[in-house]
């Protein structure tokens, strides 16, 4: 369900027509997910303003002014991201697809609002109201029936070719010539002009004409009495029967229509991949407490988006109670280091009484060396516990592991923390990255050498865009890692760039923070023989209209290389080609026109 909604509001955004044939079933509801829906809502009402799918860029912006949630809000920035990169589909396989998803949904949602009835926690309406809501969902559909079926309805619409149709002429022949021989038989036809313009008065000539002719006329006005009606028809017939009968001539040889082309000179393109993503931290971690006890001091920076130096003291617990346990563990100290002293003077005094005796050899017992080589482990146990007290002291001072910036504080002044308390998550302004995510389509645009090395894309780098402020931000970024695998769900590539978040103050530019959004450039490979085009001048089927020799428009297939805002970038002409810049649907192959050049 999830990428059956990605690939529809992918399709609402880039494909023109799918967006006006889908957009009026496709309800809001219909969507599962919240930040589809937002996008979603996003698009209807761009729509619905401007009568034309709104652009990536026009859409982020967009959401950016609707009031959501900053959780919505990001998850929808990258579902942006994600569906941007979606491969297009076949157009007939989308629309069955887009029309089985409206059935599905809306069959689902009038069963369980049928099921809240039921229930009676739907106040506000009854049983009775059962078959109208499921009615309703079953009814939902494109309607592929209108019309006629291009090819099983052959035979009848031969028929309809080979009948003539019934006509009834006007006198005037510029009228019959603009009509193709009169109105036809069993038709509405509505004559619009200004005000004063005479829109009566040719009421009144038709009606005169068709009465002349033996026709029987009912005519109906909110205009003016009915005498004066029929004064003008009196008037007009007496102007009918008094004229000489026209002259008959060949039609006037129609002119050929001006149209603007460009002159086709290839040209080597640099290709350039656009993507995107969300800046996050490299770095962030959970500060928390070493050691037990009551804070007493916060620093002034120690606040939710607080910058912070290395080895800056953030807060610090009350130091008293390791202030005694470091004076008991000096005592303790010297304690073992006169009893080390007194058993070094036994020892010595033992070796001279045992010498006094004049025997050779004496036990340890005797000369105490267990005895002193206790003493002297003890004034080491004792050496450990003085520099553990002096670490628990220390630790009393929470230090700044590195330069960065304090995303949420969790504890405050006077409260009691344990070994292992949370006091605040924090990340390294040193190192952010951006995840950027690249399609197949985009891979192919990149250099060879590239995508074949061991490294990929690692070592090239991204000019990235930031928008902060309403101001835009450049800066180059190396990309140095991607990604160990695809995304499951969008099958698409990620490389990642890293930067310093840290202010710029030559560029005037704030420090970056995670959550910010960034577009991205990477230099793709270049292009030989190539030709820019606006989207104008290309069809939706891939084709273009040349001029020939004889002035006469030809049909041309073009390979689409890449697109870029309303470029796009074409291989398959040749130099001298002159390309219609602007397509139309009175313009067709074999048409004979007159050129005018534009620029492209």
């Amino acid at each position: 369900m999830e990428i059956t909604e990605l690939i529809i509001l992918k399709n609402l955004i880039h494909n023109d027509e799918y967006c006006r044939k889908a957009m009026p079933f496709i309800q809001n509801e219909y969507f599962v997910d919240e930040k589809n829906k937002v996008i979603f809502n996003a698009i209807y009402d761009h729509v619905d303003k401007y009568n034309t799918a709104p652009s990536t860029t026009t859409l982020t912006v967009t959401i950016d002014e609707m009031q959501v949630s900053d959780m919505v809000h990001k998850e929808c920035a990258e579902t942006i991201s994600v569906m941007n990169q979606l491969e297009d589909v076949s157009s007939d396989w989308l629309v069955d697809t887009t029309e089985k998803w409206c059935k599905d949904r809306a069959l689902y949602l009038a069963i369980m609002e049928s099921i809240q009835i039921i229930d009676g926690n739907d106040k506000t309406q009854d049983k009775g109201s059962l078959p109208k809501i499921l009615s309703d969902a079953l009814a939902v559909s494109f309607d592929n029936n209108i019309g006629h079926d291009f090819i099983e309805d052959f035979e009848s619409r031969f028929e309809f070719y080979q009948r003539v149709e019934e006509r009834i002429p006007f006198h005037l022949d510029m009228l019959n010539k603009i009509t193709k021989g009169g109105l036809v038989n069993k038709s509405l036809n509505i004559a619009l002009a200004g005000t004063g313009v005479g829109k009566s008065l040719f009421m009144c000539d038709v009606a005169a004409n068709h009465l002349m002719m033996g026709k029987n006329v009912l005519y109906i006005t909110l205009e003016m009495s009915e005498e004066k009606i029929a004064e003008r028809l009196v008037m007009t017939w007496v102007v009918l029967t008094a004229k000489s009968e026209p002259q008959a001539g060949p039609p006037p040889e129609r002119p050929a229509p001006l149209v603007d082309v460009i002159n086709v000179s290839p040209r080597t393109h640099q290709l350039i991949v656009y993507t995107q993503g969300t800046i996050d931290a490299k770095r962030r971690v959970e500060l928390v407490a070493q050691i037990a006890g009551k804070i007493n001091d916060v620093s002034p920076v120690f606040a939710d988006g607080g910058f912070f130096r290395k080895n800056d003291v953030l807060l610090s617990i009350e130091p008293e109670d390791y202030e005694f346990a470091l004076a008991r563990a000096q005592s303790a100290l010297a304690q073992a280091e006169q009893r080390l002293a007194e058993e070094r003077g036994r020892s010595r005094q033992a070796a001279r009484e045992w010498r006094e005796l004049g025997a050779k050899d004496a036990n340890d017992l005797f000369l105490r060396k267990p005895q002193l080589r206790a003493a002297e482990l003890g004034v080491k146990a004792a050496e450990a516990d003085v520099a553990a007290a002096e670490l628990a002291l220390d630790r009393t001072f929470i230090r700044a592991p590195f330069d960065g910036r304090i995303q949420q504080k969790r504890v405050d002044i006077g409260q009691f923390v344990g070994n292992g308390t949370p006091l605040a998550q924090i990340y390294a302004l040193d190192s952010l990255e951006l995840r950027l995510p690249l399609s197949d389509a985009q891979l192919a645009l990149l250099p060879e050498r590239l995508l074949t090395s061991a490294g990929g894309l690692v070592g090239s780098t991204s000019t990235l865009s930031v928008n902060i402020g309403g101001r835009s931000f450049e800066f180059t970024a190396p990309i140095t890692r991607s990604e160990a695998e695809l995304d499951r769900r969008s099958r698409v590539a990620t490389v990642i760039a890293e930067f310093s978040g840290s202010p710029d103050l030559t560029e005037g530019r704030p420090a970056l923070t995670p959550g910010m959004f960034a577009t991205a450039e990477i230099i793709g490979r270049p292009v030989d023989n190539v030709i820019e085009l606006s989207n104008a001048a290309l069809s939706p089927d891939g084709h273009v209209l040349v001029v020939n020799d004889e002035s006469k428009l030809e049909r041309r297939d073009v390979s689409v290389v890449s697109r870029e805002g309303r470029s796009v970038w074409v291989s398959g002409l040749r130099e001298g080609d002159m390309v219609v810049a602007e397509l139309n649907n009175a313009l067709l192959p074999g048409l004979r026109v007159m050129t005018e050049t534009a620029v492209n």
